[in-house]
């Protein structure tokens, strides 16, 4: 494919297959009883962010035919702190835009292993998220309408899925 570039769903599916493949490299601790495992939430979140209908509620604006991921980082990284261990595994980082100016961005690193993972982040390419550049924050700890739409959502869309 010389001279071509990917469309952007090829560009999103690989991109998608990659965030699944650190999924299965992070290693939860074994006494970690979990529901769904992280690759598996990774996938279901990837496939969300591909429905309209949930791109307008969440993010609030018409879906972009690149940048479907866009505008999830903070929700999804929640989500998946909260379903896979909190800060017992993970520290929630977030890339101000003062820092990185296509930011701002929200993402998780694990604490034993210090890997980045986020599940969004393919609206960027070609640039490469500076995930060293990073700063940890803390959990807001109180829930929204939002958050809790999202959870349910999720929650849904894993069931269908398992």
């Amino acid at each position: 494919m010389s001279g071509k570039t990917k469309s952007y769903p090829k560009t999103y599916d690989d991109f998608t297959q990659g965030i699944i493949k650190v999924a299965e490299a992070i290693r939860l601790p074994a006494d970690l009883k979990v529901k769904y495992t992280l690759p598996q939430i990774a996938y279901a979140l990837r496939f969300m962010y591909k429905i309209p209908e949930i791109h307008g509620y969440f993010v609030k604006s018409e879906m972009n035919e690149n940048k479907w991921s866009g505008g999830f980082c903070a929700l999804a990284s929640m989500e998946i702190y909260n379903r896979t261990g909190k800060d017992r595994v993970w520290n929630i980082m977030y890339l101000d835009q003062a820092v990185w100016s296509p930011g701002p961005v929200t993402y998780l690193r694990t604490k034993k292993e210090k890997i980045n993972f986020g599940t969004t982040g393919e609206h960027f390419l070609p640039l490469i998220i500076p995930y060293e550049l990073g700063s940890k924050i803390y959990p807001a700890g109180k829930e929204t309408q939002n958050t809790l739409i999202f959870r349910d959502i999720l929650e849904a869309t894993l069931e269908k899925m398992a």
